[in-house]
């Protein structure tokens, strides 16, 4: 049969043609592979066949004559050359072949008798050889061991299509590896409603890769313009597949036996070009989703400390993170590929009026003033992060609304009795001589509070660089100083508070000989403090 190179070039005479076929099959039996391993077994001739050695000084080349009319064994003239000439003819022939098989991408057709039709691939070149029988003047046996993957042409095209590897792969690879690793996270999923209702987590790792194969189409091409990284890349991507959804149920299977959630998915991609070779490494954060509220999907620590100081006071620090979780596939081609922080910012705003009980439940006190002392939050949009840090304390509750703090005091003066201090020249020391009376009641009661915000009454547009209002009106700064002072805008609570410590009210006390001095109060519009004084003089019935 005849056996045609580079589509022109016929080996004369034919050399035998042995043919395996390799299976690459991976550990759990898949057959992911083949290989088909050709092996050109023949003969070259000093003074006959193809390829042709002529002249003095002899060169060679292929006849691009038809296999039937090239010079072949039968032909009995020598071409009158000299001994000397067929050693040179023998090792010009092997230069020939070398060059034809030198390196990959070889096409070969073997072929019927007289005919176009048989088998034709495109391949990589292994080895070759030539024997040291006959010196090189007789008959030299030479090996040419080629590989392919695939063929350009099958014989019976109703079988095996053109460019088949017989065995239906879309994609050519000589080995893929898939592994899968999960373990329990350090976080587990803190309910939002709950705060004693925890959740596991679980990380997981998913390792991909696979080593492509040259696959080649007619002339020397790759089959689909798909370079070996290529082919491994689209087996890995189409064939194992990307994504959590083939996770195999071992002994842990969290979305498939719990119905957890996936979250935190992340890609790293490796391409070997030279090597053909194509990784990828997943890895995903699974949770449990019941616990979180609708859309927000987070994962929070939470720190809490109590404190008692030497004044009797209990405080309670809650420190928290939230770390958004991306529930956007990687994959996305769009500008919103990642959702961490709006995810972390929706759980805040969830979570944040449920501080206070966190807090109160978390210290184990029957009492906790549900106005943070202080309260403090970070944002971390590049983290997807949210930090929060608050303090309660289990001081009084507040009295005044819109207050921060407040800090009230009332100081009583009791009667002492009343003496005269008489010196006495010569005496050691004065005469004291008890008049018969004593002195007055007398109570004082100082109000300090600090105030949330002011009422704003201006514009960005108002305020310069500088950050002055250079516009403002007296009316505009009234309202800071006069009508923003909590004993007006809170007058009936601070009414209260003074009635309550206001000594006519007690029925131990005259109301007809209830005297006050001049109140004081005083506001800092820009620090929000506010601070109120009033002291009494008063008798009682008895």
């Amino acid at each position: 049969m005849p056996i045609r190179i580079g589509g022109d070039s016929y080996l004369v005479p034919a050399p035998l043609v042995g043919f395996q076929k390799e299976f690459i099959t991976a550990g759990n039996g898949e057959v992911v592979g083949n290989n088909f391993t050709f092996t050109l077994n023949g003969v070259l001739l000093p003074n006959k066949g193809n390829p042709i050695a002529t002249g003095d000084p002899v060169t060679s080349s292929f006849s691009s004559a038809p296999w039937t009319t090239t010079q072949d064994p039968c032909d009995d003239p020598s071409h009158n050359m000299t001994d000397d000439q067929l050693v040179v003819a023998m090792m010009a022939k092997q230069e020939e072949l070398r060059r034809v098989f030198s390196g990959n991408a070889v096409q070969v057709e073997i072929l019927g008798y007289n005919s176009s039709q048989g088998i034709k691939f495109v391949g990589d070149v292994l080895d070759i050889s030539f024997a040291e029988d006959g010196r090189w003047i007789l008959p030299c046996a030479y090996t040419v061991t080629l590989r392919t993957s695939n063929f350009i042409e099958s014989v019976e095209a109703g079988l095996f299509s053109n460019g088949s590897s017989e065995n239906a792969h879309t994609y050519y690879v000589s080995a893929a590896d898939e592994t899968w690793s999960l373990q329990e996270s350090d976080t587990p999923v803190l309910s939002t409603g709950d705060f004693g209702t925890l959740s596991r987590t679980f990380d997981v790792t998913h390792n991909l890769s696979a080593v492509g194969q040259r696959v080649y189409a007619s002339g020397g091409l790759f089959l689909n313009g798909l370079e070996p990284w290529q082919q491994a890349s689209g087996y890995v991507r189409s064939t194992i597949g990307l994504g959590f959804s083939n996770f195999p149920s071992g002994l842990l299977n969290p979305q498939g036996n719990y119905g957890y959630n996936v979250a935190n998915r992340t890609f790293t991609e490796d391409i070997d070009k030279r090597g053909g070779g194509y990784s990828v490494t997943e890895t995903f954060t699974v949770f449990d989703s019941g616990l979180l509220p609708s859309g927000a999907q987070a994962l929070e620590t939470i720190d809490l400390t109590v404190d008692r100081n030497e004044n009797g006071i209990t405080s309670v620090t809650i420190n928290g993170n939230i770390n958004g979780l991306n529930t956007i596939d990687p994959t996305s081609t769009t500008n919103s590929g990642i959702n961490k922080y709006p995810n972390a910012t929706g759980y805040f705003n969830t979570v944040e009026p449920l501080i206070y009980e966190r807090a109160r439940r978390g210290s184990a006190l029957s009492w906790l003033n549900p106005m943070p002392r202080t309260k403090g939050v970070s944002r971390n949009p590049n983290a997807g992060t949210v930090g929060y840090s608050y303090v309660y304390t289990d001081s009084l509750p507040n009295l005044i609304p819109g207050s921060i703090s407040e800090d009230i005091q009332v100081n009583d003066t009791y009667p002492g009795q009343i003496y005269a201090t008489i010196p006495v020249i010569g005496r050691n020391q004065a005469i004291l001589q008890y008049v018969n009376s004593r002195t007055s009641y007398q109570r004082t009661l100082q109000i300090n509070v600090t105030m949330s915000g002011i009422t704003q009454n201006w514009t960005n547009g108002d305020i310069n660089g500088s950050g002055v209002w250079a516009g403002f009106t007296a009316a505009n700064v009234r309202s800071w100083l006069i009508s923003e002072k909590p004993s007006v805008t809170r007058a009936a609570e601070f009414n209260g508070i003074y009635e309550a410590a206001n000594p006519a009210n007690e029925a131990s006390v005259n109301a007809l000989k209830v005297y006050y001095d001049q109140p004081n109060e005083t506001w800092n519009a820009h620090s929000r403090n506010y601070s109120f004084s009033v002291s009494w003089t008063y008798e009682r019935n008895n």
